[in-house]
């Protein structure tokens, strides 16, 4: 009996280092990439941090910029390399100038429009005072963090009709077989120039939901497009979703998340993505422990890149000195 639990347990070890491998497949970059969509009402607020660099997307609302520095405190990040604005309304850019006031950054992008909106001049006050100037991006711009690709797409007029939202800048990201597309708060003309433009493929795996989640007339087909296996609202829980955007969604198989149940932290190497709801600094990969006989939590395993029977592992330490945010979400491979 001893010998056949011990050779169970070795061949649940290998199932499960076979399914965090990638369906078997290396893992050529094991270094982990955090992204974390911040739980700041109907607002953007999103912190990207690679190796050895930190981008912070939009910066919610004035009054919960706190939320955003005491969790860059918590990580111990004094300095953001980049701070990407992708438009100018308040849910924006209203804790801009908090952040600038409280670390150091490095550099800020933003669309090349004006604005006359309170948050917008007091984040333009505060680059006066330290004697920053905003990069303004009307190409499209590239960079690589660590390995890390940032393509950020510029609007491509100098005027729409919905004025701010549709210059919002859209940034796709790529780390090895993983891709993400932040697509601020843009609308039907915005949403069209990114239909119909050749610099990137828009199907990506994760989608910043354009918006908030507001219907367009070319919504469905953007959602089409992009094919996400996984779409973050941000947006409160109480806030009721269009039948249209959620029905589509499901009908590509995308799990839909939103920030108003919390914080979300997202974890991943080049092929595996972690979700889970719930702020936390400690590195989530580092978390994952396996051990026979260990907690009954399961935890659900899908590739997303196939169709895959769903996988269910239930024998996943809870390792003694770090709890899991609650709910532990998904493991997702490639």
């Amino acid at each position: 009996m001893k010998k056949r639990r011990t050779g169970f347990g070795s061949l649940l070890l290998a199932c499960v280092l076979f399914l965090l491998n990638g369906c078997g497949k290396q893992t050529s970059d094991s270094t982990e990439i955090r992204v974390t969509f911040f739980d700041v009402g109907k607002g953007d607020a999103i912190l990207i941090e690679t190796e050895r660099h930190s981008v912070l997307i939009d910066s919610g609302y004035d009054d919960t910029s706190e939320i955003i520095l005491d969790y860059l405190a918590e990580r111990k990040i004094q300095r953001l390399d980049y701070m990407i604005l992708t438009h100018f309304d308040k849910d924006h850019v209203g804790g801009a100038d908090r952040i600038l006031e409280a670390m150091d950054v490095a550099c800020v992008f933003q669309p090349d429009y004006k604005s006359d909106s309170k948050q917008y001049l007091e984040f333009l006050e505060t680059m006066k005072d330290k004697d920053m100037r905003a990069h303004l991006v009307v190409i499209t711009e590239r960079l690589n963090l660590d390995g890390v690709d940032f393509l950020i797409y510029p609007p491509q007029q100098s005027e729409y009709e919905t004025e701010d939202n549709d210059f919002s800048l859209v940034i796709s990201m790529t780390y090895g077989n993983r891709s993400f597309l932040f697509a601020g708060d843009c609308e039907e003309e915005r949403l069209e120039e990114l239909l119909s433009q050749a610099e990137f493929g828009l199907s990506h795996d994760v989608l910043k939901v354009p918006h908030h989640g507001r219907k367009e007339k070319n919504t469905l087909d953007f959602l089409y497009a992009v094919s996400p296996k996984i779409a973050v609202f941000t947006c409160p829980e109480n806030m009721k979703l269009e039948e249209d955007i959620y029905v589509t969604l499901e009908n590509l198989g995308t799990k839909i998340y939103l920030t108003g149940k919390g914080t979300i932290n997202l974890s991943m190497t080049t092929n595996l993505i972690l979700f889970t709801y719930g702020k936390s600094s400690e590195p989530l990969l580092n978390r994952l422990r396996i051990k026979e006989n260990a907690s009954d939590r399961i935890i659900s395993c899908h590739c997303l890149d196939c169709s895959r029977k769903k996988y269910q592992i239930d024998k996943y330490l809870q390792n003694e000195n770090h709890n899991f945010p609650s709910p532990f979400q998904s493991i997702f491979l490639s």
